[in-house]
C-alpha cells in the first residue's frame, strides 16, 4: 500500500474563509476534499446511497455552522468522520420510526465499493473506529483519511515522525482487536488496505450540491442540536467527568460561535423535517443569503394547558432519576414549549432536585423559555428563587439569550437603564456575542456597559470586525486618539491588530508600526501577534520581514513567532525558507532560533537542525537547548545528557541544564556543573551554583564540600567566601 506524500491545502484556511467571509468557493473546496470519506462512512452505516447523501448534507451543514471552532480542530477529518457516524445513527433511527421495521430499510441493494476487508466487517468498521481514543482515531484519520505522510502528520500533531508511525501502528492494532471481537479475525494488512479503500469512497453527489445544501441548512441548526452533538460525541467517562461542569458549560456564551450561529444559550430543539429524496446532481440549488428574521419569529408558541399540565407532572416524577443526554434534550424541548403560566410551576416541580444533572440543565431550559416570554419577570425570579450561585449565574445567561431572541433592542434599552443590575454582565455578554444584530449608534451607546474583561471601545471594534462594511482601522484610530493612558492604548492596539490580522496580517503589522505611543515606542505584543499571524499565511514573506527588522536593531524582538511557526514545518521546508536570507549571519541565526523553538515539542528535530550550525555557534545554541529540555523534564534531560559524548556541546548543554536543576536539587546541579571539561566554564558555574546552595542550605552544602574531592581549592574557597 502506497500513501502519497503530497500535502493537502490547509483545511483551517478554508474554514476560516467561510466563517469570516462567507466564501462559498472555499467551503465547496472543503466539502469536495472530505465528501468521499463522509459519504463512505454513512454508506457503510446505512447501506442506502440516498440516505448516505442526506447524512453527508447534514454533516456539512453542521460543519458550516461550527466552522469557526472546527477551524481550530487539529484534524477536521476526524471530526467529520465521528459526526458522520453519529448522524448516520440518527438517520437510521428516523427511518425505523417511519417504517416501523429495520428490515424495510436494510433490504436495499448494497452499491458500496468492495474494499479489501471482509464484507462482514464493513458495518462495524466505523463504530469500531469511533470507539478508539481520540488520539488514536485522529492518527488513523490523518494517515488513511487525509493520506498524509508521517512527516506531514508530525507537523500537524506536534510530534516526531517516528512517534506518529508508532501511534498509528498501535491504533491499527486496537482497531483490529475491536473488529475481531465482532467478526472473524482481521489481519493488520487487510485492515490497512480496507481503511485506505473505505476512506476514498467515490462521492456520488457533486460537492457543489452538497456544499450548497449545507450552506442553506446551516442557519436552521439550533444551538441545542450543536450541544447535543457535542455531548453525544463524548465518551461515557467524559460525560461523567463533565457532569459537575455542565451548568458552567451552559453559561459559557461563546463556544467559538457568535449569537447569530448559536443564539447564545438558548436550549431549543427544533424538529427536523422528514427525509426527502436527494436533489439530482445535475441541478445545483441556488443558494441565497437567508433574510434576517424578525425579533421573536423563532420563539415557539406555547402548547395547550392540558399538554403543559402533563409536562409539569412529568417533571415532578424526575426526582432522583438519572437521564441520558437524549432524554434530557427531549424534556428540554417540552419545557421550551410551555406557556408563561406554567413556567413558575415547572420551576417549583424541580425545587427539591439536587445535583447538576438533570436539575441544573432543565432549570436552564425553564429560564431560557422565561427569557423569551417575560424576561423582566424571569430576572426577578432568579433573585427570589433558592438557587446556588452557579445555577443563578447560568440562569441569567440563559435569560439574556431568550431576551435577545424576543426583543434585542428592548433588552439593550433595559441594560442602559439598569447598568448595575445583577444580570447586567450576562446581558452585556450576550450583546457582545451578537454585535451584528445592532447598528453603530447602539454599539456606541453600549460602550460604557460592558461585560467583565471588556473595556470601553472594544464592542465598537468587534462590531466593525463583524460588519460587512466595517472599518476596524478607522475606529481604532479614533479610539486611540482618546485613550486615557498607556494601558488602554495597548489594549486597543492589540485588539485592533488581532481583528485586522484575521483577514490581512500584513495590514495589521503596518497598522501597529504606524501607531507608536507618544514616546515613539512600538507595542511589542501587538507586533509579535501580527507577525505570527502573517507567518501562518505566508512564511516566506514573514521571514523576510523578520530578517529586515533584525537588521534595524530596534531593541524589541517580535520575530520569535516567525521561527516558532517555521519550526512546525518539515526539515526540508525549514532549510528552504532559511536559505532565502540575504546573508550567512541571518541564515544561521534563523536556523538556530527555529531549532530552539521546536526543542520542547520535537527534541530530535531540534538536534538535527542544531547539528547544522558551525562549531563556533553551536555551543551557545546547545546551552539554550539544554535549558529548554530541563524546563520540560529534568529526568529526560539528564538521560539525554548521559548519552552525549564529552566535549563543547555537552559542556554547553550542562550550562543550560544545571541552573534549572538547582531550583529543586542543588547538590545534583553542582555535581553536574563540576563535570564540565572546560576549566573556566566549570569554575564559573560551580562557584555560582555552589554559593547559591550555601546561602539556601548552609549545613548540607558545607557537609558536601567537606566530603567532595573533585573541587579545586580555588573553587572551594570561592564558594565559601562571603559575598
Amino acid at each position: 500500500m502506497i500513501i502519497p506524500d503530497s500535502a493537502p491545502a490547509d483545511d483551517r484556511l478554508l474554514l476560516l474563509s467561510w466563517s469570516r467571509g462567507r466564501d462559498e468557493v472555499a467551503f465547496t473546496e472543503f466539502v469536495r476534499r472530505h465528501l468521499g470519506m463522509v459519504q463512505g462512512a454513512a454508506l457503510r452505516k446505512t447501506a442506502r446511497p440516498e440516505l448516505a447523501e442526506e447524512v453527508a448534507s447534514s454533516v456539512f451543514a453542521l460543519a458550516a455552522r461550527r466552522a469557526a471552532s472546527l477551524a481550530e480542530h487539529p484534524c477536521a477529518g476526524a471530526w467529520l468522520h465521528r459526526t458522520a457516524v453519529l448522524e448516520s445513527s440518527n438517520a437510521l433511527r428516523r427511518e425505523l420510526k417511519h417504517l416501523k421495521t429495520a428490515a424495510a430499510m436494510l433490504t436495499q441493494p448494497d452499491t458500496s465499493p468492495e474494499p479489501a476487508l471482509p464484507h462482514a466487517a464493513l458495518p462495524h468498521l466505523d463504530d469500531a473506529l469511533n470507539s478508539l481514543p481520540e488520539h488514536d482515531r485522529r492518527a488513523v484519520m490523518l494517515r488513511f483519511g487525509e493520506k498524509l505522510s508521517y512527516d506531514q502528520m508530525a507537523a500537524r500533531m506536534g510530534k516526531s515522525a517516528d512517534a506518529c508511525q508508532k501511534q498509528t501502528s498501535r491504533a491499527l492494532e486496537r482497531l483490529r482487536s475491536v473488529l475481531s471481537r465482532r467478526v472473524a479475525s482481521v489481519s493488520i494488512t487487510a485492515l490497512a488496505a480496507g481503511l485506505a479503500s473505505a476512506f476514498n469512497t467515490p462521492a456520488s453527489a457533486a460537492a457543489g450540491n452538497v456544499s450548497a445544501a449545507a450552506i442553506a441548512a446551516a442557519p436552521k441548526i439550533s444551538f441545542a442540536a450543536i450541544l447535543s452533538h457535542i455531548i453525544h460525541t463524548m465518551s461515557t467517562a467524559k460525560q461523567i467527568a463533565a457532569a459537575t461542569g455542565l451548568v458552567a458549560l451552559l453559561a459559557s456564551v461563546p463556544l467559538g460561535l457568535s449569537y447569530s450561529e448559536a443564539a447564545s444559550l438558548r436550549i431549543q430543539v427544533a424538529e427536523r423535517p422528514a427525509a426527502t429524496a436527494p436533489m439530482p446532481a445535475a441541478k445545483a440549488p441556488t443558494v441565497k443569503k437567508p433574510a434576517p428574521k424578525a425579533p421573536g419569529s423563532r420563539i415557539q408558541p406555547g402548547v395547550g394547558a392540558e399538554e403543559a399540565d402533563r409536562t409539569v407532572a412529568m417533571l415532578r416524577k424526575l426526582r432522583g432519576r438519572m437521564l441520558t443526554s437524549s432524554q434530557m434534550f427531549d424534556i428540554a424541548r417540552e419545557i421550551m414549549g410551555l406557556p408563561l403560566s406554567h413556567l413558575p410551576r415547572a420551576l417549583e416541580a424541580m425545587a427539591d432536585f439536587t445535583g447538576l444533572l438533570p436539575a441544573g440543565a432543565l432549570r436552564m431550559a425553564v429560564f431560557a423559555r422565561w427569557g423569551e416570554l417575560d424576561p423582566e419577570a424571569a430576572v426577578a425570579t432568579v433573585g427570589t428563587a433558592k438557587l446556588d450561585w452557579m445555577t443563578a449565574e447560568a440562569a441569567r445567561h440563559t435569560i439574556a439569550s431568550g431576551w435577545m431572541e424576543r426583543d434585542p433592542q428592548g433588552m439593550t434599552e433595559w441594560l442602559l437603564a439598569n447598568p448595575n443590575s445583577p444580570i447586567a454582565g450576562a446581558l452585556a455578554g450576550t450583546v457582545a456575542m451578537s454585535v451584528g444584530q445592532f447598528d453603530r449608534e447602539t454599539m456606541q451607546k453600549l460602550n460604557g456597559v460592558v461585560r467583565p474583561g471588556y473595556y470601553p471601545g472594544k464592542l465598537e471594534l468587534e462590531f466593525e470586525m463583524k460588519a460587512e462594511d466595517g472599518d476596524v482601522a478607522a475606529v481604532a484610530r479614533r479610539l486611540l486618539a482618546k485613550a486615557p493612558d498607556d494601558h488602554r492604548r495597548d489594549q486597543l492596539l492589540s485588539d485592533a491588530a488581532s481583528y485586522l490580522a484575521r483577514t490581512d496580517p500584513k495590514a495589521a503589522l503596518d497598522f501597529v508600526l504606524a501607531h507608536p505611543d507618544p514616546r515613539g515606542k512600538i507595542s511589542e505584543a501587538a507586533l509579535t501577534h501580527s507577525i505570527g499571524e502573517w507567518a501562518k499565511v505566508d512564511m516566506g514573506a514573514a521571514a523576510a520581514w523578520a530578517w529586515a527588522w533584525d537588521h534595524k536593531g530596534s531593541g524589541i524582538d517580535p520575530s520569535s513567532q516567525v521561527w516558532k511557526h517555521l519550526g512546525l514545518k518539515s526539515d526540508a521546508e525549514i532549510l528552504e525558507i532559511v536559505s532565502r536570507a540575504s546573508d550567512e549571519d541571518s541564515r544561521l541565526r534563523a536556523l538556530g532560533r527555529t531549532a530552539l523553538e521546536c526543542a520542547a515539542r520535537e527534541p530530535e528535530k531540534s538536534l538535527r537542525l542544531l547539528s547544522l550550525l558551525p562549531d563556533e555557534l553551536r555551543p551557545e545554541a546547545m546551552e539554550g537547548y539544554g535549558n529548554i529540555r530541563a524546563g520540560e523534564s529534568l529526568i529526560k534531560a539528564s538521560e539525554w545528557l548521559y548519552t552525549l559524548p564529552a566535549g563543547p556541546d555537552k559542556d554547553a548543554a550542562i550550562r543550560g541544564f544545571a541552573p534549572v536543576l538547582a531550583k529543586t536539587d542543588a547538590e545534583s546541579a553542582v555535581i553536574w556543573a563540576a563535570s564540565i571539561q572546560e576549566e573556566a566554564q566549570r569554575s564559573e558555574l560551580v562557584r555560582r551554583l555552589g554559593s547559591a546552595w550555601l546561602q539556601k542550605s548552609p549545613d548540607a552544602a558545607r557537609a558536601w564540600l567537606e566530603q567532595n574531592e573533585s573541587l579545586t581549592a580555588a573553587d572551594r574557597a570561592a564558594i565559601t567566601a562571603k559575598p
